[in-house]
């Protein structure tokens, strides 16, 4: 017997997509952000000498991902920094699009050309689970 999906169900499923595909973009960001040679360098210049580092590591082994959240009755998630962000690692954003003194290196960018087919195939998966629960 065949039945047909309320909004609820098929929001449920929509979730299940965004969070997985949540955890696959975010260890292929961490792939796509650019690491120093030498990481004791890095990090803003202080006036009168020294710099100041993360105290949790480089920013690729710290890329965040949100809970599912939902925005106009649609499911998402957020992985890395957007440019409100003012967490310890704050500066990823002008790694990303760049400022007037820095050359933005996009890897969000990257990130998003590198994960569409896997994307596809997770929604692909979750919807035809989900098709053939209802047709049992």
């Amino acid at each position: 017997m065949k039945k047909l999906a309320n909004d609820t169900e098929r929001l449920e499923v929509d979730k299940r997509i965004v969070k997985a595909c949540g955890q696959y973009a975010q260890p292929v960001m961490k792939g796509e952000i650019p690491r120093s040679k030498d990481h004791s360098k890095s990090g803003r210049k202080l006036k009168g000498g020294g710099s100041s580092r993360p105290t949790h590591g480089h920013a690729a082994d710290n890329v965040p991902l949100s809970a599912v959240k939902i925005s106009g009755g649609m499911p998402y998630v957020e992985v890395g920094w957007d440019l409100s962000d003012n967490s310890e690692y704050f500066y990823m954003k002008f790694i990303n699009w760049g400022t007037t003194k820095i050359t933005p290196t996009p890897f969000v960018e990257k990130t998003i050309s590198k994960c569409d087919p896997g994307w596809e195939q997770i929604a692909e998966r979750e919807y035809q689970q989900f098709i053939s629960a209802l047709e049992d």
